[in-house]
């Protein structure tokens, strides 16, 4: 396996905001979460305070809820959890039961899970279940303690797929069904550990990744209908890039290719199985991405190498029903932060900003 400068993982990862390179697993909100359409004007709301600023958490939304979780805060990890409510405007707070940075998040009916991550001890296995239906949370164990793997959704089914842990890349599957409250594993085409995720309709995709041989461009596609899997390929092997889906349409934006940020975009149309590709306005990786209605936002990142790096505000938008793209920016720069949607409203929160950790997070209102 090829050494890759930006994994920042175990020990090394407590500095990962400070070396602009750490990438959280990335969720999509299942489009049983957005069941807005045809938005038309998207409008810069104001900027909100997390309970504490941290990189490496991850987001994601039941009802009218979006849930930020876990991270980095130097020096510690973090266990906060800060819960917006959209139909309120107002902010609370929670507590997973173990601090933790790159956990996997997604959400099915009224449930949120975020699992794994990396903390002073390493990969962890925890399991923090939020039911908005009750407002309580429970907790469990995956079947293997990992990071850096990715979290999706669809029908009753929440699917956390790949990661790493100190014997590499992994292939490991683990599923939770909502209804039973049940568990059951599978296996990854390849093991893989910086991939992504996201789902539309009864599909879920994970794409991408770093495996034992380098970037990846393996795509493992689930359906839920049938609990059957198959397989297909990116146009570009990559790792570090975002997912989200909305309208029939997943979409992997971004990532590194060879240590490289590119601006590949690769579109699965699940009603058709086709795939079609497309770019971003800038090449990054380590951007956030979330989608409402018939859009998906890919938001900030960071492109360039090394010392010619540099953090991005840019958020590119695709429209599902044009198949347009619109650009809009964030209030400022921000990499390895997390988004969600709820109601008509879009959050993109935390991260780093080339200088320092954040705890700001910005808020888009959609309108038709």
């Amino acid at each position: 396996m090829k050494t890759i400068q930006k994994s920042c993982l175990f020990a090394a990862i407590l500095f990962c905001g400070l070396q602009f390179s750490c990438s959280k697993s990335k969720m999509t909100d299942p489009d049983n979460n957005n069941n807005n359409n045809g938005f038309n004007t998207i409008t810069f709301s104001g900027t909100a305070m997390l309970s504490e600023a941290r990189i490496g958490l991850a987001g994601a939304a039941t009802g009218s809820k979006m849930l930020f979780a876990g991270g980095f805060t130097a020096p510690l990890f973090s266990k906060a959890v800060d819960i917006y409510d959209s139909s309120t405007g107002n902010w609370t707070t929670a507590q997973l039961s173990e601090a933790r940075e790159f956990p996997a998040a997604a959400s099915a009916g009224n449930q949120v899970i975020f699992a794994g991550g990396i903390n002073a001890t390493g990969p962890s296995k925890a399991v923090d279940i939020y039911r908005d239906n009750t407002q309580t949370w429970t907790s469990g164990q995956l079947s293997i303690a990992r990071s850096n793997l990715a979290a999706a959704a669809a029908g009753n089914s929440i699917i956390f797929a790949g990661g790493y842990n100190t014997s590499g890349p992994l292939n490991t599957i683990d599923i939770y069904d909502t209804n039973t409250q049940t568990w059951s594993t599978g296996q990854l085409s390849v093991a893989r550990f910086y991939l992504a995720g996201a789902s539309t309709g009864n599909k879920i995709a994970f794409a991408g990744g770093i495996s034992g041989q380098g970037d990846s461009n393996a795509v493992d596609i689930y359906d839920a209908s049938t609990k059957l899997w198959t397989t297909a390929k990116l146009s570009q092997a990559r790792s570090e890039l975002a997912a989200a889906a909305s309208g029939g349409k997943i979409v992997f934006a971004g990532g590194n290719s060879a240590a490289s940020p590119v601006k590949t975009v690769d579109i699965y149309d699940t009603t058709t199985g086709q795939w079609s590709v497309a770019q971003l306005s800038e090449a990054r990786a380590d951007l956030q991405a979330t989608a409402i209605g018939n859009k998906i936002f890919f938001a900030g990142g960071i492109k360039g190498v090394g010392q010619y790096s540099t953090v991005l505000k840019t958020v590119d938008i695709y429209d599902t029903i044009t198949g347009q793209w619109s650009t809009t920016e964030m209030s400022g720069t921000r990499m390895n932060g997390a988004a969600a949607t709820a109601g008509n409203q879009v959050v993109i929160a935390a991260g780093y900003n080339g200088q320092f950790i954040l705890k700001s997070a910005d808020v888009f209102t959609l309108s038709k």
